[in-house]
C-alpha cells in the first residue's frame, strides 16, 4: 500500500494561492512516477472529502485525473464516502459533484443510525 498526499495546498507546503491545477499535478505525478508503477496497482481508494485533515474536498480536476488514469491502465477507482455520503454535503455522495463515476463507493455509519454497518456499492 503506498499513499500520496492529498492535493490541498497546507499538505504539499506550497502557498495557499498555488492553483489547484499544479497542486493535481504534483500529486498525479507522485503517485505514478515516485510511488507505483500503474501496472502493479490493482486498486486506487480516496476519500471525496478528506475526513481528517481539515475536511477539505478532493478538487474535481484531482478526482477526473485519477479517473483517467484508472481508465487508462485499468485500475479501480474506489471512493470512500464513510464521513462524507449520504447527504452529509448536500448531494446524497460527495462524488456526485465532481462528475465522477467510480467502479466501487464505500459507506458506514449512517445507514446503521448507530449500528456498525457498512457497505459496498457497486455496479452488477
Amino acid at each position: 500500500m503506498f499513499s500520496i498526499s492529498f492535493p490541498y495546498w497546507h499538505q504539499l507546503g506550497v502557498p495557499c494561492e498555488t492553483p489547484v491545477e499544479d497542486l493535481t499535478s504534483a500529486c498525479l505525478t507522485q503517485l505514478l512516477k515516485q510511488q507505483t508503477a500503474p501496472s502493479d496497482t490493482a486498486a486506487l481508494i480516496i476519500e471525496a472529502v478528506l475526513g481528517e485533515g481539515e475536511y477539505v474536498p478532493a478538487p474535481a480536476a484531482f478526482l477526473h485525473g485519477l479517473r483517467e488514469v484508472c481508465t487508462k491502465h485499468n485500475i479501480l477507482l474506489i471512493i470512500d464516502e464513510v464521513q462524507s455520503g449520504m447527504g452529509r454535503t448536500g448531494d446524497y455522495w460527495a462524488i456526485k459533484e465532481s462528475g465522477v463515476k467510480p467502479d466501487i463507493l464505500l459507506t458506514a455509519k449512517c445507514p446503521g443510525n448507530g449500528f456498525p454497518i457498512s457497505g459496498v456499492i457497486y455496479p452488477g
